[in-house]
Order: C-alpha cells, then structure tokens, then sequence
C-alpha cells in the first residue's frame, strides 16, 4: 500500500470532503490547485485511504445533513404551532361580537 505525502493527504482529505457533498473532480481540483487527473488517479493509487475518508466525509456530511433537518422540523413545528395559535384566536375573535358592535345594534 502506498502512503501519501502531507500535502496529499491533507488534499484528498478536501477533495473527499467535497466530492462526498456533489462537486465534480474539476471543481475539487480548482479547489485544491491540482489537476482533476491527478485526483482520479489518487482515488486508484491510494485506493484504501481515498475509500475511508470518503466514506468518512458522507459520514459527516449526513450527520451535519440530519441536525439541519432536525432544526428545520424544530421550527417548523414551533411555526405551525404559533400559526394555529394565532388561527385559532383570529377565529374567536370573528365568531364573538366586539361588545361596542353589540351596543350599538
């Protein structure tokens, strides 16, 4: 097995963080100021180390994917709740007359 340079891993650590969240290998490569060949070819060269932080980088990004979700559903809910709240008071108050619309008819 062949062990990666520094700069190299520290590059297929971004490349892997990236192509796991749906950049091409020419985005990656801009990203990292190499060539998109030279990334494809360290995805068969270092095929073992490019599987694992790949799989490391989906990981992650579906842990950060699932807090936003859960946010999201936390507010909305929490929206959902103050929108019937304020229905439900909106309706009340058309339902009962104002008391000086009752007074004076």
């Amino acid at each position: 097995m062949k062990i990666p340079s520094i700069r190299t891993r520290r590059d297929m650590e971004m490349v892997a963080d990236l192509r796991a969240a749906g950049a091409t290998w020419e985005t990656a490569a801009l990203k990292v100021q190499r060539r998109a060949g030279l990334l494809r070819r360290w995805a068969k060269v270092y095929a073992e180390e490019w599987v694992r932080l790949f799989r490391e980088a989906e990981e992650r990004l579906g842990r950060e994917a699932n807090k936003v979700t859960g946010m999201l559903l936390n507010s909305l809910t929490t929206l959902r709740i103050f929108s019937f709240s304020a229905y439900t008071n909106t309706r009340r108050d058309v339902a009962t007359p104002s008391c000086r619309w009752s007074r004076h008819h």
